[in-house]
């Protein structure tokens, strides 16, 4: 059985209720919506995800709860949490006080997401991960000590060539690029021709792949925002801070015409 990578809630509400006009705004002509809260509680602190009927995402809000207090499961208007980022796409799960959620729109084989940290919404990284069965990004490991942070996933990197168009060239670059080896690029091989013909210029688009990375963040450093053309991260120290590094770790488990 595969680790269990996110903390399990203490326990799980839900609220339902039409959307409102604020006061002083009414509008009559708008339909309301329905508007669904779901409130995972963990020992420190609340993560409420909101959800309008016909969206596609969700969004979501973090609260401290202290030991002793109520929290209400309700519109978060009322409520007053903090938003967490930009996280259109839901929430992924939750490590310590880590919040782990997922981006608004998909990447081919893949979805952004997005790392906070609970009770100060700072940001702990921000990529693309491949998705899972359950179309959520595929993170395997989290771990969080006095030195940093460690997240292991299949990351998303999108190249500047075709392997179907220039071949070994573009192999070759990638393989310089992200360290993964060269053998794992047979999949590529295989993917494309299952492509062909139903795909448009497969000489064209340029080859995005996944693959297995290790990012770590150490204590105190800036947050990693990574790009989908981002092979690597600087290493070392930055004026005496402590800089993210990311490993490859893993063979080539996608690859894909890049869109």
């Amino acid at each position: 059985m595969a680790p269990m990578v996110f903390d399990k809630p203490v326990k799980t509400e839900t609220a339902t209720f039409m959307e409102y006009d604020p006061p002083g705004q009414a509008d009559p002509s708008r339909p309301k919506l329905k508007v669904t809260v779901t409130c995972s509680y963990y020992p420190h602190f609340v993560v409420e995800v909101v959800h309008f009927d016909g969206d596609e995402g969700s969004n979501i809000f973090t609260a401290p709860v202290e030991k002793g207090s109520v929290h209400r499961c309700e519109d978060p208007e009322v409520s007053n949490p903090k938003a967490v980022g930009d996280a259109g796409g839901g929430l992924v799960g939750v490590k310590n006080d880590l919040v782990v959620t997922a981006g608004p729109d998909t990447i081919d084989d893949g979805t952004g997401f997005s790392i906070f940290r609970a009770l100060d919404h700072k940001l702990v990284l921000l990529d693309a991960a491949q998705v899972n069965d359950n179309n959520w990004p595929l993170i395997t490991s989290i771990k969080e000590s006095n030195a940093g942070v460690e997240v292991r996933y299949n990351r998303i990197f999108v190249g500047s060539c075709s392997v179907a168009g220039h071949g070994k060239a573009c192999v070759d670059r990638f393989v310089k690029q992200t360290g993964v080896g060269k053998p794992s690029f047979a999949l590529c091989e295989t993917k494309y021709r299952l492509l062909k013909g139903v795909e448009g210029d497969l000489n064209e688009d340029a080859t995005a792949i996944a693959y297995g990375v290790k990012v770590f963040i150490p204590s105190g450093a800036p947050p990693v925002d990574l790009n989908l053309s981002s092979a690597s991260l600087s290493t070392g120290k930055d004026h005496g801070q402590a800089m993210a590094q990311l490993t490859t770790e893993g063979r080539l488990t996608g690859c894909f015409p890049a869109e």
